[in-house]
């Protein structure tokens, strides 16, 4: 049986936090899991037992003292002396919106690009100059053809990050290839 970990890839500050794992090889109360959590701050969380499941809680207020940005986490085993990684991942700790005032913009840098691109292109389609000049200083704008291909780039860069965000991978559906000789 393979060990079950149910961890969030991205946590909000200032909400509760629940991850469990589910380890036939480091049973409870024998075994003891811990998570240390390192990267922007140091968090460390002791892991309970709930039927025969561990599992990491921390309270809102817990996490609003997590500073946001991208953590390692490694799931220690531990009895007695032995102590043994189960699994090594990162996550990303989100800030707390309770902490931004009105007008707060939570999107990637990918998307304020893509949103600017998209946004020169619905104007460009009532300019139809490509460059011009005005007391002896030039404009020159960007053409449309490089401009589809910056949204192209940028559309991708944004679907990617979303598909992380929702932990899938990055890259779409996964191909299994078997090679033979």
């Amino acid at each position: 049986m393979a060990n079950l970990i149910d961890f969030p890839n991205k946590i909000s500050a200032g909400v509760n936090f629940v991850a469990t794992a589910a380890l036939p090889d480091f049973q409870p109360p024998a075994w003891s899991l811990a998570a240390v959590i390192r990267g922007a701050g140091a968090i460390d969380i002791d892991a309970i037992v709930e039927d025969g499941i561990f599992k990491m809680l921390a309270t809102a207020a817990e996490t609003a003292a997590w500073t946001p940005g991208r953590y390692w986490v490694s799931l220690r085993a531990s009895k007695d002396d032995d102590i043994y990684e189960v699994a090594r991942f990162q996550v990303d700790v989100t800030p707390d919106l309770v902490q931004f005032a009105e007008g707060f913009d939570g999107r990637s840098q990918n998307e304020i690009a893509l949103d600017a691109i998209n946004a020169v292109i619905a104007k460009r389609a009532t300019i139809d100059q490509q460059r011009y000049t005005i007391n002896n200083r030039e404009l020159w704008r960007t053409s449309i053809t490089d401009l589809l291909k910056l949204k192209s780039f940028y559309t991708t860069a944004v679907r990617r990050e979303r598909r992380r965000a929702a932990g899938q991978s990055a890259f779409g559906r996964r191909i299994d290839v078997r090679f033979s000789q």
